[in-house]
């Protein structure tokens, strides 16, 4: 399966169908459909109808450039974490994989399942959220505007706290380690543990001198699904 991102410029995408001899080929007008496709084992979207191929004793391959619509849910999960604890404050970079695939009605896969996005939790009101920058298929890179909902599951943790109990099965933000180890008195959270494995580094005093202070929790497998939020120009091999 073979799927291609590219960059607008300003054009719309052509059908482009190489054939060893004069062969035509017609080439459908693409029209927009605004229906949403509600989510089952794949993401469906509607895409502009796929061109017809022309067969012939060689292989012949046509790419379709089209656009996953504004608006279209993406759903994604960060396997190796039970859960994602962040100070209210920090900002954190993630990168996270789809998990299911996004799909044309006619069934050619526009994402696949396994595809990294790549982005950052981000302060938010109330919470935190994630915001994805990156997109990344089969090796290829391409720029990504998608969010997720405001996260704004909290804990408060107390001076004197169990710190095993809070980060069982949990990756950190920085921040978040640091003010664990300070209420806990646990300054052995491992680098594994932290988001970017940078350690706890030095704890401010401020932080030392406060009695309980409050994290965002965030469910990876639930909370940082994505919603795009601009059209993401696609290139595909229609059936694939």
């Amino acid at each position: 399966m073979s799927v291609y991102l590219h960059k607008k410029k300003g054009k719309s995408g052509l059908i482009a169908v190489s054939l060893v001899t004069g062969i035509a080929l017609p080439i459908l007008n693409c029209l927009s459909v605004g229906a949403q496709f509600p989510p089952n084992s794949v993401t469906k979207i509607p895409v502009p109808p796929e061109p017809i191929l022309v067969q012939t004793n060689l292989t012949t391959t046509a790419r379709v450039n089209t656009n996953i619509p504004k608006g279209t849910k993406i759903f994604v999960n960060k396997k190796d974490a039970e859960k994602i604890v962040v100070a209210t404050d920090e900002t954190v970079a993630l990168t996270v994989k789809i998990e299911k695939s996004v799909v044309s009605p006619w069934g050619t896969t526009l994402l696949p399942a396994g595809s990294e996005i790549v982005g950052e939790i981000t302060p938010a009101s109330r919470g935190s959220q994630f915001i994805a920058k990156e997109i990344i298929i089969d090796g290829e890179s391409s720029p990504i505007e998608a969010y997720s909902g405001i996260i704004t599951n909290t804990e408060r943790i107390r001076r004197g706290a169990n710190a095993g109990t809070i980060i069982k099965g949990a990756l950190l933000g920085g921040g978040a380690a640091a003010a664990i180890a300070a209420l806990t008195g646990d300054r052995a959270i491992a680098t594994e543990e932290i988001l970017g494995g940078s350690g706890v580094g030095a704890i401010a005093s401020w932080l030392i001198a406060k009695r309980w202070v409050d994290v965002v929790v965030i469910d990876p497998q639930q909370d940082l699904d994505l919603t795009l939020a601009t059209d993401l120009a696609v290139s595909v091999i229609p059936g694939i």
